[in-house]
Order: structure tokens, then C-alpha cells, then sequence
């Protein structure tokens, strides 16, 4: 999970499995205009710049400087709103906002800083195809409908065990999405049934996919990935709104896309006079495996126009204290890394298998402490004695397994510390004093409304 970096706090983070993705994101169907083939060739190649390198080597602030002059030349000539910039995250977009303004730049008008959701949210609101959002609850009661309707009717007579169970609403509803990501829409995943024999559970998977679809349509809504297939069919048809005279575009910290994103971008390049796109990779790569989704997405751009590739070769600061580390005499530096860290750091993305031992442990200390309360009581003390030694609260960050397990107790036994910190987990609701009141007289209409309690309260 990225964060900011508040002067003054450090950081309590979590580290995730898989990128960020919202699985309760679905696609509705849409019309693909004539003209759109799966396979589009550009009538003419379009020229646009690829910023590559590992993270921390200054793609975004590169970036952020284009951006900025562009703001400028934009306001000198009031006309505002010809940018864009598009971000995979609500925090991603944050952090670009609070990072835009400098001693260049001390006010902006329109400076279009979207994710790739708001954006296709922002073009469907001038299409002229009125259709509605449908939120996560909705398109959830609606997939149940169906599923329940069609168990009802006894068609779903393979998954008839748990055909009305939570769980087996939990894996249509992934797999419909997943499906839809690929633009794989009913009629495709029908077909593709059918050339593997056919089987009871292909055939009901594709029923309930089919009324899933035929309920969007009827109630003219889309769901969280139909809004890039709606906005994509508006873009193609020409109804590009308040972005209609776009002259620069960054599409900035994705690693992937899917395919309406990929259709989307290719009108965008299309569309405007410069394209600027920043990808993570690295120039060596110990595991090609890691980066397999970035090398798929090089290729397609390839394919999309003539790439101008910029590599960000700067070192980060873990890059150069780990070079420092293997230097001798002089040229180790001040705040060179631990050898465990530094070993760590070289082999983090090596396949174990290969990862030799290292001979030097000094800078990982492993603690055995009983309990995620003694763990986080022993944080707090190991980061009190931190401050105390004058480190700053900047330079400590901590790592939990699970951010929602432990927020409650790192907020209780940090505060009691008398400890600075930003955590990037939200209050669970029972503990908010609304929800308390609330479940406090729900408990008392439960109880019979008892005398002491009522007064308690």
C-alpha cells in the first residue's frame, strides 16, 4: 500500500499480495461501434514517449515538470482544462495533487487529475446515451436474482448445493468480471463451452452469465468495468466533452491495463499531441517473470504507435547505499546499508532457489514475542527508543502482516506511547461513538429495556 509521507510521522504499512484491484468492479454490455475492430491498426502511428525504470528513479517527477509547463503554457493562453492525467488510485491521484504546485506553478485552473475510473465517469456524463452506474450492493442483489430465479426455475441443477450460498455468489461474481476484463461477453464465453464438450457447469456458468447481461440491459445501468466500455463507445463515436481539445496526456504508475483501457488509450493517442505513459521495469532483470505483465503491455504499445522509450537509469537511495556497501575505504558512505539489508536487497526479486547465503547477518534481528499484543507493545518500545537515539520519525516505517488486525491495537498502544504516527487504516465502525449508541440501543431494546442499563446510558 503506497502512502505519503507527512513530516513528522512515520509509517505503519502493509505489504499487499497482488497489485491493488477491486474485484467488485463488473463490465455491462455495449454496443461496439463499426468501425472498432478487436485488432485496430491506427490509420496513422502515433508518436508518443514511454518512461521506464524501477520505482524511486523520478518518472513521475519528470512528469509532474511536463505537466507543469504545459498547466502554464494553458493558463498564458486561458485555456484550461487541455491536460489530463490519469492514475491507477484515489491515493496515486492524491499524492500527484499535492506534489503539482511549486515555486513554478502557485495556482492551477483544471488541472484534470483523474483515475482511470473518474475519467470514463467524467466522459459518460456528456454521452448522449443517458445510462446509470450501478453500485456494488446493486450489481450483488441483481446477481443473486438471477442465480436464485434460475435455481427456482431447477436449471442450475449441477451447482444446486450451493447455488444460494455467499460463497458461490462470491465466485460467479469474480468470474463474471474476470471474464468481462478480457472481453469475453456471453456469446464468446458460449462458444468456448462448447468446443471443450460442453459440460453441466460450463452450460450453467453460461446461463447465468447471459441473464446477468440481459438485466443490465433492461435496466440500463453499467457496472464498474462497463463504464470503460461505455465511455470507450462514446470517445469512438466523437463525444469527448469537456476533453474534446486535449494537447497533452500522462498516464502515469499503472502496470497493467485491461482491454477497454488499452481501446481507450488508443483514442486517446489518437486524440491529442503528446502522450506520455511511465512504466515499471527495470533495464536488468533477474526475473523476467515478475515483469511479464509490463513486457505484455511494451508490446501492445508497440503495436499502438512509435514509442519513444526514456529509461530512468538515476540511482534510488537504496540503490546507491546498497553500491555503497560493496565499496572499500573511502568510498563507503556515512549511511551505508547494514550487509543483511544490503543482501536482502540485491536478491529480493531473485528466485529463492538461487538466493546464496549470506555470511554477514548484521542489521536483521529476529524477535520471538507471544501475542500481537506483546508484538505491538514491542514495537512501540523499540520505536520510542529510535526517537530517543534521534532518528527522525520520517526515516521508521512498519510493516504488519494484515493492516486491519493490528490498526486497532498499534492506535491504542501508540497513542499510549505518547507516539507520533500515520496509519493508513480506517476506524472499524464498532468503534465509532455513533455505531456504539446505536448497537448500545439496539442491546437495551434486546434486554427488555432494563433499569441500570437505561440509566447507564
Amino acid at each position: 500500500m503506497l502512502g505519503f509521507r507527512p513530516a513528522g510521522f512515520f509509517h505503519i504499512i502493509q505489504f499487499s499480495r497482488s497489485f491493488p484491484y477491486n474485484s467488485s468492479w463488473r463490465i455491462p454490455p455495449i454496443r461496439l461501434p463499426q468501425h472498432f475492430d478487436a485488432e485496430r491498426s491506427l490509420d496513422k502511428k502515433t508518436t508518443f514517449t514511454v518512461f521506464t525504470g524501477i520505482a524511486g528513479t523520478g518518472k513521475t517527477t519528470a512528469l509532474l515538470d511536463l505537466y507543469r509547463t504545459a498547466l502554464r503554457q494553458a493558463q498564458s493562453t486561458a485555456l484550461p482544462g487541455m491536460t489530463l492525467w490519469l492514475s491507477p488510485t484515489n491515493r496515486a491521484q492524491a499524492e500527484v495533487r499535492n506534489r503539482l504546485l511549486d515555486d513554478s506553478l502557485d495556482v492551477v485552473f483544471r488541472p484534470n487529475l483523474f483515475t482511470f475510473d473518474q475519467f470514463a465517469d467524467e466522459v459518460l456524463k456528456t454521452a448522449p446515451q443517458a445510462v446509470a452506474p450501478c453500485s456494488p450492493a446493486m450489481q450483488r442483489v441483481l446477481l443473486r436474482r438471477v442465480v436464485t430465479e434460475l435455481a427456482r426455475q431447477k436449471q442450475l441443477r449441477h451447482f444446486r448445493s450451493i447455488a444460494r450460498t455467499s460463497g458461490f455468489l462470491d465466485l460467479v461474481s469474480a468470474f463474471i468480471s474476470e471474464l468481462k476484463r478480457s472481453e469475453t461477453w456471453p456469446e464468446h464465453f458460449a462458444t468456448a463451452c462448447a468446443q471443450r464438450g460442453g459440460r453441466a457447469g460450463d452450460r450453467e456458468l453460461v446461463l447465468i452469465y447471459e441473464r446477468y447481461q440481459q438485466a443490465l440491459l433492461a435496466a440500463n445501468v453499467y457496472d464498474g468495468e462497463g463504464r470503460f466500455w461505455s465511455a470507450r463507445t462514446a470517445l469512438a463515436d466523437g463525444h469527448w466533452g469537456r476533453f474534446a481539445n486535449l494537447s497533452l496526456v500522462v498516464i502515469d504508475g499503472f502496470t497493467d491495463f485491461t482491454e477497454a483501457q488499452f481501446k481507450i488509450l488508443e483514442l486517446l493517442a489518437d486524440q491529442v499531441g503528446q502522450m506520455y505513459l511511465s512504466l515499471l521495469t527495470a533495464a536488468e532483470v533477474a526475473r523476467r517473470d515478475l515483469f511479464a505483465k509490463t513486457a505484455a503491455v511494451l508490446k501492445r504499445l508497440q503495436r499502438l504507435g512509435t514509442p519513444e522509450f526514456r529509461v530512468f537509469p538515476r540511482e534510488s537511495g537504496l540503490q546507491a547505499a546498497v553500491k555503497h556497501s560493496q565499496s572499500d575505504g573511502a568510498g563507503i558512505a556515512a549511511r551505508a546499508l547494514p550487509p543483511a539489508i544490503a543482501h536482502i536487497s540485491r536478491n529480493l526479486f531473485v528466485n529463492p532457489r538461487e538466493v546464496s547465503r549470506s555470511s554477514d547477518a548484521d542489521g536483521v534481528e529476529v524477535v520471538a514475542v507471544a501475542g500481537s499484543i506483546g508484538e505491538v507493545r514491542y514495537l512501540a518500545a523499540r520505536v520510542k527508543q529510535l526517537l530517543l537515539e534521534g532518528v527522525a520519525p520520517d526515516d521508521i516505517v512498519v510493516a504488519v502482516r494484515d493492516l486491519d488486525e493490528y490498526a486497532v491495537l498499534i492506535e491504542e498502544i501508540f497513542s499510549a506511547a505518547g507516539l507520533p504516527f500515520a496509519c493508513e487504516a480506517g476506524l472499524p465502525g464498532s468503534r465509532l461513538a455513533p455505531v456504539k449508541a446505536l448497537f448500545n440501543l439496539l442491546s437495551l431494546e434486546a434486554e427488555d429495556w432494563p433499569f441500570a442499563r437505561l440509566m447507564a446510558l
